[in-house]
């Protein structure tokens, strides 16, 4: 048996597992058994069924060879019935999880289309890919050189599969769901049960009556002390007590009421009328359902959804499922663990995305229910966002990555610079949004940061800093010509006034927020912090050169809600400034000119400072 991994464009999520034979089969041979033994069959793919799902838990991986085997057997013998509204679905066997999807509005395609792995061990890949698109099939993932999932009526996909002699299996809800969102949902497991989840409830309860936010191990019960690591500190967190939490787009994407929007507005509104009484008297509003009112975290799920769907069922999705999902977990309208769906991606035509945030003890029916829809395509966990200088230069420096460095990223020098190659005399011209100079990767301890700002000199404005130790310059765009800013009064755009060098529009293009992408792209490059005794301290965010130096352009301003402003011809007003930062920095008397009028540029700078 060898083993393929099946590489979507998020991640390599499951195993196929295939039997060096399957192709020797004869599918003729096959049909003829099967008609004698339709009865037997029966019995044998319960008993199969109940024995996959004990083995499941010792094995690597799911045997997709069973289940492609298992689907061939059912359409050999297996007609379809077309009296059912056009939903084209085998006889046999009977999988419980399609009732779920069938029952909940947008848990199935108005088509009849089912996700299908298909695979051919023969004919031209190309030819069969057309066949499949002239029939509707969508080709959603290529899972290897020779296996696809598609999104089709069966009897389209089976037609190409019989013309082809491929094989086909259903795209099980197991499948779905990657090893990251399995860890959790096993761990969540342990608190799914009525009991541990009243007890834990009582103590989260508890816990609140001060009118403080509790502590995270008091909410789900634990001692401080008996803290123990928990998968679920990788997972983005809804905290419904904070206001600084993830903006949910689902209330905003209904167009008109709907209950759906009605009850979590209900639900929120008691929330906040108890977290108000609870500021002001200590203690929880004691009224209006308040008794079952806490402060809980909300635990992230990222559900990737089939491709061009139905606008009526992206609509259906939004209004519906929360109720459904609610109700699969058995929670009232007055729940604290109501989940939360955040629908900001639904509409994405290229790859549409679903968040749902659920208590940690509802995460694993959560992940099992949308694993049961028929248009869910990939289930994974939301993760924190984290920086990973350290380790993506691991894969760099050597392309490769084991496990010794991916937990200690910073134990030992990587091989350029073990090969004392740390990026020393480079400066590289870095262009992009803004760049924070305070920042501890970036800031000089012989500069205020808050000086730099009138030290600016020249049209474009430049900051010019041979001795920083980071940043040798910093140029924004020139401000000779005016910048036309709509300003608004009472919802309306009442006029347009024109903003210039003298309004303090030149330095207003200087700085960004340590989160902004100037910040992270010069980070990776040469970011690094020094120590106590002026050398280079390596941490996770370490950039790739840290001894280098950045000549920065800064194409957006702070202050302005404006896209990207780039000068133009690039070359002369952008490109060339690092090429002069360079000449001057280093005092190069001879070079090569690589940029067109570069010694105007250059004498032109001279004279502004």
């Amino acid at each position: 048996m060898k083993c393929h991994m099946l590489a979507s464009r998020r991640r390599c999520t499951t195993i196929l597992c295939l039997y060096e034979g399957v192709k020797m089969l004869s599918y003729a041979r096959l049909t003829v058994v099967l008609v004698k033994i339709t009865e037997l069959l029966r019995v044998m793919f319960a008993i199969l069924a109940i024995g996959r799902l004990h083995a499941a838990a010792h094995l690597p991986c799911r045997s997709t060879a069973d289940k492609i085997m298992d689907s061939t057997v059912v359409s050999a013998f297996n007609p379809y019935d077309d009296d059912q509204g056009g939903l084209y679905l085998p006889l046999l066997p009977v999988d419980p999880s399609d009732m779920y999807a069938m029952v909940t509005p947008g848990g199935t395609d108005p088509l009849g289309r089912r996700l299908q792995v298909v695979r051919f061990s023969k004919g031209d890949i190309r030819q069969i890919r057309k066949a499949l698109i002239s029939l509707d099939v969508k080709i959603l993932e290529v899972l290897d050189s020779r296996t696809l999932l598609v999104f089709g009526r069966l009897d389209a996909v089976k037609g190409v599969v019989t013309a082809y002699n491929g094989l086909m299996a259903k795209y099980e809800p197991g499948f779905k769901i990657t090893p990251e969102a399995s860890v959790l949902a096993e761990e969540a497991s342990a608190l799914s049960s009525p009991t541990r989840r009243r007890r834990n409830q009582r103590r989260s309860l508890q816990a609140d009556s001060g009118g403080s936010p509790p502590h995270p191990d008091r909410r789900s019960g634990r001692s401080e002390r008996a803290y123990v690591s928990s998968a679920f500190d990788a997972v983005q967190i809804w905290d419904t007590h904070s206001y600084d939490r993830p903006q949910s787009s689902f209330g905003e994407l209904q167009n008109g009421g709907g209950e759906a929007r009605r009850r979590r507005r209900s639900v929120q509104e008691r929330r906040n009328d108890s977290r108000t009484a609870g500021r002001g008297n200590g203690s929880s509003s004691s009224g209006g359902g308040s008794s079952n009112t806490r402060w809980v975290n909300l635990y992230g799920i990222s559900v990737q959804i089939v491709q061009e769907l139905y606008p009526d069922v992206l609509r259906t999705i939004k209004q519906d499922w929360p109720g459904a999902l609610a109700s699969y977990l058995g929670l009232g309208d007055e729940h604290p663990c109501m989940p939360i769906f955040v629908g900001e991606a639904l509409y994405s035509t290229t790859s549409p995305e679903l968040q749902i945030y659920v208590c940690k003890e509802d995460y694993g029916m959560a992940v099992e229910w949308l694993s049961y829809m028929h248009i869910t395509k990939l289930i994974e966990p939301v993760l924190n966002a984290e920086p990973v200088n350290a380790i993506a230069g691991w894969i760099l420096q050597t392309g490769n990555l084991t496990q010794q460095q991916f937990t200690n990223p910073t134990g030992g020098l990587k091989p350029y610079w073990g090969a004392n190659l740390w990026g020393q005399g480079t400066i590289v011209g870095v262009t992009d949004q803004g760049l924070d100079m305070s920042q501890c990767y970036f800031i000089d301890d012989k500069y205020r940061p808050g000086s730099l700002r009138s030290m600016f000199v020249g049209n474009p404005p430049r900051l010019y800093l041979p001795n920083h130790r980071k940043v040798v310059q910093y140029v924004t765009p020139e401000t000779t010509g005016a910048i036309c800013v709509a300003s608004i009064s009472n919802s309306r755009v009442r006029l347009l006034r024109l903003l210039n060098y003298d309004d303090g529009i030149g330095t207003g293009w200087f700085g960004a927020s340590d989160q902004s992408h100037g910040t992270h792209v010069a980070g990776s490059i040469a970011g690094a912090i020094l120590n106590s005794t002026g050398g280079i301290m390596l941490d996770a965010g370490t950039g790739v050169a840290p001894m280098a130096r950045i000549s920065f352009f800064g194409t957006a301003s702070p202050r302005l809600s404006a896209p990207l402003k780039i000068p133009s011809p690039v070359d002369d007003k952008i490109l060339s400034v690092s090429v002069v930062s360079y000449r001057r920095t280093y005092h190069v008397k001879k070079a090569k000119l690589l940029f067109r009028d570069i010694d105007s540029i250059e004498t032109r700078m001279d004279l502004n400072g």
